[in-house]
């Protein structure tokens, strides 16, 4: 190859509030399977302190490479800015956030790309070079298959490629991709449709995020909430080729002058699953305030005709959703306690899950189904069906910090959606080493390039 060579989090309020967003903003999942996948899912996000040797290049020269069809090619990637103080520099938005040094690859920053994208190892026999100071990334993943490669560099005239997979609308707050499309309305989901290529225009299968909270506060007063008490304000954003970031305010009416606790995030939209990473610091221990909490949190949906759905730990068959009257009212009269829930249909699964943390074990979560659209007590005309989560455990929580991270994963019915919790809890080994040594890596440049 002869050529010349990338939160402030607001005070918010209401950790139950919190949770009830975005436990269920981000919907589905399985248990433990046989076999391991490809992991075609899933990114690869390096920090700029693992590729230390080109530290302090400009993030316009970089270039990430891999063999494909026994042709060493660009591969989509994007470089995201970290502040000092851990948040992502965002620059678009009411409320952007510049980067500590523009332009400019630091320790703290990110280098995201698909996993899917690497190919085999180089073979420098086979007249491919690389710039001199390129760097070898080797992914090794512990659940199986073959060692994955791609290499990173600079380069005066760096070889991109146009390929993205993910794109964003401001405007309308709408993330789109081949695998599904999803938007938001006062930062609450409103439309999503999954999809098999992008701007498939198909049918929006959800109405409205529901989230229903029920306490006695210091032991005397009634505590309801719903969504219409909570309010999502988009403050800035960034879109790549890799992934959308949205950093978000939110906040809450609560009653007797009860102070909020303060609760940063963002969302990470790639082109098969989103994430919502956030910590809420509670200054005071939730019981001693409040008693008797119910939770219950749940996406209500247009309709699910040709969708099953499956849950961890289910015994028995899918679920045809409206065609298995039995099964359904097994599931609402006793809601089994579940770690992911799924819907399948239409040729694609759509999982959810959290990440492993150790304040995920601290909660309880049931399965909440309910397909009858004439429930009392609701404060609009309920949907049919609704799926989502009834959440216990409140009184395990203590104060200080608090981390969850809720996933939504969108795949083919190729994908075995049991994988996901052994590959969140088995991350790929990553190893990065410089080529300036191999035979695969190019001369440095004479002064005059």
């Amino acid at each position: 190859m002869d050529r010349n060579h990338p939160s402030h989090g607001r005070p918010a309020a209401g950790f139950l509030t919190r949770v009830a967003f975005y436990a269920v903003a981000l919907f589905f999942a399985f248990d433990a399977p046989a076999l391991a996948s490809a992991r075609t899912w899933e990114p690869l996000v390096l920090e700029g302190k693992q590729i230390s040797e080109l530290l302090r290049s400009e993030t316009s020269k970089l270039e990430v490479l891999a063999v494909h069809d026994g042709k060493l090619v660009p591969i989509p990637f994007q470089v995201d800015a970290r502040r000092r103080d851990g948040q992502y520099a965002l620059p678009y938005g009411p409320e952007p956030t510049a980067s500590d040094n523009p332009g400019i690859l630091e320790a703290n920053d990110e280098v995201a790309m698909m996993i899917s994208d690497l190919g085999p190892r180089l073979d420098a026999s086979a007249g491919e070079s690389l710039p001199y100071d390129a760097l070898e990334i080797d992914l090794h993943d512990p659940l199986g298959g073959p060692e994955r490669y791609a290499y990173v560099a600079t380069a005066e005239h760096p070889e991109r490629t146009f390929k993205r997979y993910v794109a964003y609308d401001p405007k309308h707050d709408l993330i789109e991709t081949d695998s599904y499309r999803l938007a938001f309305t006062r930062g609450f989901p409103t439309d999503y449709a999954p999809q098999k290529r992008m701007h498939e225009h198909g049918r929006n299968i959800i109405d409205r995020f529901k989230v229903r909270v029920r306490a006695v506060v210091l032991g005397i007063f009634p505590f309801h909430l719903n969504e219409n008490d909570v309010s999502n304000n988009l403050l800035a954003w960034k879109a790549g080729p890799i992934r959308v970031i949205r950093r978000l305010d939110h906040s809450v009416r609560l009653i007797l002058g009860i102070h909020s606790p303060e609760v940063t995030n963002v969302d990470l939209f790639y082109r098969n699953f989103g994430e919502n990473p956030f910590k809420v610091y509670f200054p005071w221990v939730p019981r001693l305030l409040f008693g008797d909490i119910h939770v219950r949190l749940s996406l209500g949906f247009t309709d699910l005709g040709g969708y099953s759905l499956s849950y961890s730990g289910m015994s028995g068959p899918l679920v045809a959703i409206g065609h298995d009257a039995k099964a359904e009212r097994q599931i609402e009269d006793h809601p089994p306690e579940v770690r992911w829930v799924a819907v399948s249909g239409h040729g694609r699964v759509i999982t959810q899950t959290f990440r492993p943390t150790p304040d995920l074990q601290l909660l309880h979560f049931r399965l909440y189904y309910h397909n009858d659209s004439r429930s009392p007590g609701e404060p609009n005309n309920d949907t049919s069906p609704s799926i989502g989560y009834i959440v216990s455990g409140w009184d395990n929580v203590s104060s200080g910090v608090h981390r969850l991270t809720p996933i939504l994963l969108n795949t083919s019915t190729a994908y075995d959606p049991r994988i996901l919790l052994v590959e969140l809890r088995t991350p790929p080994a990553i190893s990065v080493r410089p080529l300036s040594t191999e035979a695969a890596a190019r001369p440095a440049p004479s002064p005059a390039r």
